[in-house]
């Protein structure tokens, strides 16, 4: 259980389960628990507060704070980085409005009640207690403008864990390059280059070209996979396969599930189970689509 002081005066303490999650955050007689991503309970002096975050397409887009019929919904507008700048309540009136430094600091906070956006730069969790930004992976120091803690990734780079946990890597071998200064800092936050990129889990800043030229190659590579397992099929028939009068709409459908979750997988992190199920979901909806189901 690490803990942190702060000042002169407060301690801080967080606690972390076995997946490097922090599920539980205390100071004083204050304590906030996390038992999901998108749920967490702040105690203080014996009251406790309840918080709902709801999430669409991976972005969070509003809160629910409280419960039955005392709760109260708030509406997150985002920049376009994908931080709260703008927080509505359930009549569009204004509650709060946010504006950051490039790296992360609070440039402005203007609230109109005691409420408090817990997710902000990024639409990462903000910890009010150290002023650091919660990224997951790691800690984010704003002031710092760069991670408390190394690169994760960067760690990984040359072990069988990190093409495990990287599909595309195998194949690339990532964007670590000796030829780029940036890459050889395993604390810097999205490549020093906070305006253009985000750094979605703590592990890897990426940019949106660059996942979309990453999802590319996951599409040819799937599409290879199929050509071998075809003709490979084919071979232990006794025949020869030809490639030409197969079904073009199966490579084309390889192609755009592979592009899809490499992508997706490359930009968010995914473990073997997770690109494999992301696969799986993508073709079911492509088979779908085809039969028109």
């Amino acid at each position: 259980m690490p803990s942190r002081s702060v000042g002169t005066v407060v301690t801080t303490t967080y606690l972390y389960d076995v997946n490097d999650e922090r599920i539980e955050e205390g100071a004083n007689s204050a304590t906030t628990t996390y038992p999901f991503t998108i749920y967490n309970v702040a105690t203080s002096s014996g009251r406790a507060t309840y918080t709902k975050q709801i999430f669409a397409n991976g972005e969070p887009v509003a809160d629910v704070q409280g419960s039955t019929t005392t709760a109260k919904v708030y509406y997150i507008h985002d920049d376009a980085l994908g931080g709260a700048n703008v927080l509505s309540n359930a009549s569009g009136t204004v509650q709060e409005v946010i504006e950051y430094y490039p790296f992360g600091g609070i440039r402005l906070n203007q609230q109109a009640t005691s409420f408090g956006e817990q997710r902000r730069f990024t639409g990462h969790e903000f910890d009010a207690g150290t002023g650091l930004n919660y990224m997951d992976a790691r800690y984010e120091g704003p002031n710092l403008a760069r991670f408390l803690s190394e690169e994760p990734y960067f760690l990984a780079i040359g072990s069988a864990e990190f093409a495990k946990q990287y599909p595309s890597a195998a194949l690339i071998q990532k964007s670590y390059s000796p030829a780029d200064p940036h890459d050889l800092n395993s604390y810097s936050y999205a490549n020093n280059n906070p305006l253009a990129s985000r750094d979605p889990d703590g592990k890897a800043g990426i940019p949106p070209l660059y996942a979309i030229a990453l999802g590319l190659l996951g599409g040819v590579q799937n599409t290879m996979e199929l050509y071998q397992e075809r003709s490979a099929n084919a071979a232990g028939n006794g025949q020869t396969y030809n490639l030409w009068k197969d079904n073009g709409g199966d490579y084309g459908r390889a192609f755009g599930v592979g592009a899809l979750t490499t992508a997706g997988c490359e930009s968010y992190g995914c473990n073997p189970s997770q690109y494999g199920a992301a696969q799986a979901v993508l073709g079911s909806f492509a088979d779908r689509f085809e039969t028109g189901n």
